[in-house]
């Protein structure tokens, strides 16, 4: 992997925008370059613009967000809107573009971070989320982020740590940078397994002893056998008596229906002939008399039509009558309207023409007071924009006391505008040297405010200090506390493992004692033992005495041990938590004090100028008169522009004036012609009235001549109609058509009442053929009934039902029993299958926990820690050969402790522990481990770019030139970039290719690139 390029924009102290290209000159021919500035000035944020770009962390503080830019002011250069990073790299997948960037919104809000990701050889970006872009980028790497800062950001404080480490720290450390965590996880993973296993086969075998007391005796398998076909074979029995019973029964029950059902019909027959009687002496006459005038209903029917028709002729005939009397004299009233509205007498022949020219003349009027209206509406909308510009509350209809109003307002900002200047030239001295003042203004203002902000942070933060040093003190006690009740912990499981396995063994000689019971019973003075060989069996007579509560005393035992363990491991926990704890406030103190240091310097550079032009004022006063200067030249140029705007207006009000007395007499003179208010309506109904008057008129007339007409011929018609009539009622035997109409049924009612006789017969007829079915079923049944007594059938028939559950309670006792023994069996048989697969397919497991396995992975992972390291002194050793011949550094050996040691070659190969090394010679040992460790991270993935940070201060000039050689030969062997950071002079005069960094006087830095 091989960095191409770098391109960002406002990070940390480096402002603006920055582009270093590793493939242009001098940077191209010169591949071993040093990052060079003063503390403070931005040297490691290269190093955090390529993390950034690539995995949205820095070394620093970890994951990027949002929120903790906001909280900590961190990434973003101070007081810019926008940053970027962007990398572009090269490796084995080819070549990519990484972006990443964040921005401050228009409400000074900070957006949320994106990532881009774009292969440069397809010119094609990845179709992925913001959070996807630092995974995709590990794959095409082949390193993740842990890794990539242990081989190509190279720190030296981290392998200086791991160089003086304690064994357990030292495999911790070396697990971590070199990503090997999957050993412990393997042999956690063994002992886990294994342990299942185990756990399985037990349970299954606890389960078998189980099932086994749950067996019946074969006597009494047999019993239950022959009892259960003996109970199955009364069952038979007793359940063909109840079906014999039942059949009684049912047919004794059915009889009894059939003669209730008999009687029933009987009731129903008799109360139906009765309702037939009452109903044809009621209606039997009506039916007759109605049937009789059916051979002339339909003339009945006309003639009835006809009265009706000629009463309602003639009720239209009146009705036409009255209207057009009405309408008659609502055309005298329509005249006398037309009179009073335009004031004089018209006739009825010239009431539209003299209508029309009224309506003209009152339009022409009103039209031109619309137009004075519109003039005088925009002019006063015009002036009162002004006024409401100016800020001037008036009324407009009332002209002089606008005037009035408007002359006191010029009055009163004349004296403003004069008050103001005196002001502003009171504080000539912080305003003279300003050449924007609306913008240096706000810089002073915003510059207070951080100064003011600054200081709190600085007495925040000394607080937090000292809390923090309480805190520390208070926690370095507790720790030693804990730790001393962890060993006495650990002795007291040891204790409680040793007690626990003497139980067992003692349990277990037992239970094999307690085995051989059988055998020494068949033991005969002077024979033989068939396992011993012994003549002699003191056993026989003395028996052997066992403890009872021995399993007792084990599961105490084991609960014991599971309350220590769990005690244990809790203090454990509890003592890694605080040593994490204190390391976490160590660094937070040493973070702090970085702090102030940054703020001390800071202030320094930025606010001491504005200290002084405060004077004795606090910040806050300093920031509220500044804020009053800023406002005073705001509140100056508008007065001067409300004075230059007002003069104009005096005449615009003498205008509305002129044209309010305009309008008032155009009002008066419509009002002498015209009080209404609309005319065109008023005339257009008036019109409209008018001429339907005379429509209706017209068509009334009509309506009632050919009224008249209808009324003769209706007349005509009825007395023929009634003359044939009265003959044909003669011949059926009634005297007028009068009484043969009131013969007369509805329709409906003589059909309901035809419809009801009709009923009656049928249902007489369906009852009489009930009946004598019914008779019919309980004379066939008489045959075959036998006659007893219902009663009695029904307990004995209960009976036999007791008897029956009774056998059935115990036919299903027996079943399950014998069903359970079954299932037992066939249990105990698969389970012991079972066990045997188990045993053989687990082997492997057992020996491989007992090879590797352990509950926490440290067995396996020691052991293969230990190799890593092996290989990463050889290659180290390999790397230190080349920066010093003296040394070598080599595993401790069993009487050397935990530490790593040092040969010293000069010395007749003396090894000693690193912890007796100089700084210088730590630095070159620690050197060269972090490059061994990057030439094994090179064995999988390529790397062709390599920084490495401070360190280079601790050596001696022969030391530090011989190092540099060794770095110069790994360049031109392996084609790398390398990049060193350091201020050290002498490197600077030996590596002419600089990346310098500069500070300015206002916190920023600058960046060039230098040969």
């Amino acid at each position: 992997m091989k960095i191409l390029q770098i391109k960002f924009k406002n990070i940390n102290s480096l402002k603006g925008e920055h582009f270093i290209d590793f493939e242009a000159e001098p940077l191209k021919s010169n591949a071993l370059f040093a990052i060079t500035g003063p503390t403070g000035s931005g040297k490691s944020t290269l190093l955090d613009v390529i993390c950034l770009a690539l995995f949205n962390k820095v070394p620093r503080m970890g994951k990027v967000s949002k929120s903790e830019i906001a909280k900590t002011g961190s990434v973003i250069t101070r007081h810019q809107k926008q940053a970027f990073a962007q990398v572009t790299y090269q490796c084995k997948s080819g070549k990519f573009l990484s972006h990443w960037d964040i921005q401050y919104n228009r409400n000074n809000n900070l957006n949320d971070y994106e990532m881009q990701l774009k292969n440069l050889i397809t010119n094609e970006e990845f179709d992925l989320k913001k959070s996807e872009v630092p995974s995709k980028n590990e794959d095409l790497i082949g390193l993740n982020y842990e890794q990539f800062i242990k081989s190509i950001l190279l720190a030296q404080g981290e392998f200086s740590k791991f160089l003086k480490a304690s064994d357990n720290d030292r495999k911790q450390i070396l697990e971590q940078i070199t990503g090997t965590e999957i050993y412990r996880k393997i042999g956690m993973l063994a002992y886990e397994k294994s342990k299942q296993v185990k756990s399985a086969i037990d349970l299954d075998l606890q389960r078998i002893s189980d099932l086994q007391e749950k067996l019946l005796e074969e006597e009494r398998t047999e019993k239950l056998q022959t009892e259960l076909a003996a109970a199955k074979l009364q069952k038979n029995k007793e359940s063909d008596k109840l079906s014999k019973f039942k059949t009684q029964i049912e047919l004794a029950e059915r009889r009894k229906k059939l003669v209730l059902k008999l009687e029933n019909y009987q009731k129903e027959r008799a109360k139906l002939l009765e309702q037939q009687v009452d109903f044809k002496e009621k209606h039997s006459v009506k039916l007759q008399n109605h049937q009789k005038t059916q051979a002339f209903a339909e003339d009945l029917q006309v003639r009835k039509d006809q009265k009706k028709q000629f009463k309602k002729l003639e009720k239209d005939k009146q009705s036409i009558l009255l209207l057009l009397d009405n309408l008659t004299k609502q055309e005298v009233q329509h005249l006398e309207e037309v009179n009073n509205l335009i004031k004089q007498p018209v006739q009825a022949d010239l009431m539209v023409e003299r209508l029309e020219d009224f309506r003209k003349k009152v339009v022409s009027i009103d039209l031109e007071l619309k137009d004075v209206r519109k003039t005088f509406s925009i002019q006063q909308k015009a002036l009162g924009e002004k006024l409401q510009q100016l800020g001037v509350q008036s009324n407009l209809n009332k002209i002089n006391e606008t005037v009035n109003r408007l002359t006191e307002y010029q009055q009163k900002w004349q004296r403003d505008f004069q008050n103001t200047s005196e002001f502003l030239n009171q504080h000539d001295s912080i305003t003279k040297n300003l050449q924007d003042v609306t913008s240096d203004l706000n810089q002073k203002i915003e510059f207070s405010l951080e100064a003011k902000q600054l200081e709190q942070r600085k007495v925040q933060l000394n607080k937090k200090k000292s809390e923090l040093g309480i805190q520390l003190k208070e926690l370095e006690k507790k720790i030693s506390t804990h730790q001393q009740e962890l060993s006495l912990a650990e002795k007291a499981l040891v204790n409680a493992k040793t007690k626990l396995e003497n139980l067992q063994l003692k349990w277990n000689n037992q239970r094999l004692i307690q085995h051989f019971e059988d055998h020494r019973k068949k033991l005969q003075p002077g024979e033989e033992c068939p396992l011993c060989g012994s003549l002699e069996h003191p056993f026989i007579e003395d028996a052997v005495s066992f403890e009872s509560d021995l399993e007792v005393k084990i599961s105490d035992s084991k609960k014991g041990l599971q309350q220590l363990e769990k005690q244990l491991k809790k203090l454990q926990n509890l003592v890694v938590a605080q040593a994490k704890e204190k390391e976490n406030n160590e660094q937070q103190i040493k973070d702090l004090e970085t702090e102030l240091t940054s703020i001390k310097l800071q202030w320094k550079a930025d606010f001491n100028q504005l200290q002084q032009e405060k004077n004795h004022h606090s910040w806050e006063e300093f920031v509220v008169v500044l804020k009053k200067i800023q406002q005073g030249f705001k509140e100056k140029d508008e007065l001067e522009q409300k004075l230059s705007l007002i003069s104009p207006l005096f005449s615009a009000l003498d205008e509305l004036q002129r044209l309010i007395e305009q309008g008032q007499s155009l009002k008066h003179k419509l009002a002498s012609v015209y009080s209404g208010d609309d005319v065109d309506l008023e005339v257009s109904k008036l019109k409209s009235s008018w001429d339907k008057n005379q429509q209706q008129q017209l068509t009334k007339k009509e309506d009632l001549k050919k009224l008249q007409t209808q009324l003769s011929n209706l007349a005509t018609d009825f007395k023929q109609r009634e003359a044939k009539l009265q003959d044909l009622i003669e011949q059926v035997g009634f005297l007028t058509i009068e009484e043969s109409q009131a013969a007369r049924m509805k329709e409906d009612v003589f059909q309901d009442l035809l419809n009801q006789e009709n009923e009656f017969s049928s249902q007489l007829k369906i009852i009489n053929q009930s009946l004598e079915n019914t008779q019919e079923q309980l004379d066939e049944m008489g045959k075959d009934f036998e006659a007893n007594n219902l009663l009695e059938l029904e307990n004995k028939k209960k009976e036999t039902e007791i008897s029956i559950q009774n056998l059935d309670k115990e036919i299903l006792n027996s079943t399950n029993q014998l069903l359970n023994q079954d299932n037992l069996v066939k249990e105990i048989k698969i389970i012991r299958s079972r066990v045997e697969e188990e045993r053989k397919r687990s082997k492997k497991w057992l020996l491989l926990n007992e090879l590797i396995g352990d509950a926490r992975g440290a067995k396996f992972n020691n052991f293969a820690q230990d190799l890593t390291l092996m290989h990463l002194l050889a290659m180290a050793n390999h790397r230190l050969t080349k920066l010093n011949d003296r040394y070598q550094m080599d595993r401790p050996k069993n009487a050397e402790g935990e530490d790593l040691v040092v040969i010293d070659l000069h010395m007749g190969s003396e090894r000693r522990s690193v912890k007796t090394l100089s700084g210088g010679e730590t630095f070159m040992l620690s050197l060269a481990l972090a490059l061994a460790l990057s030439d094994l991270a090179s064995q999988n993935v390529k790397i062709d770019s390599l920084f490495i940070d401070e360190g280079f201060g601790t050596l001696d000039p022969e030391t530090l030139y011989q190092t540099l050689d060794t770095l110069e030969r790994l360049q031109a062997e392996s084609n790398k970039i390398i990049g060193i950071i350091s201020h050290v002079e002498a490197l600077k005069e030996r590596i002419q290719t600089q990346i310098q960094l500069t500070k300015n006087g206002q916190g920023y830095s600058s960046l060039t690139v230098v040969n």
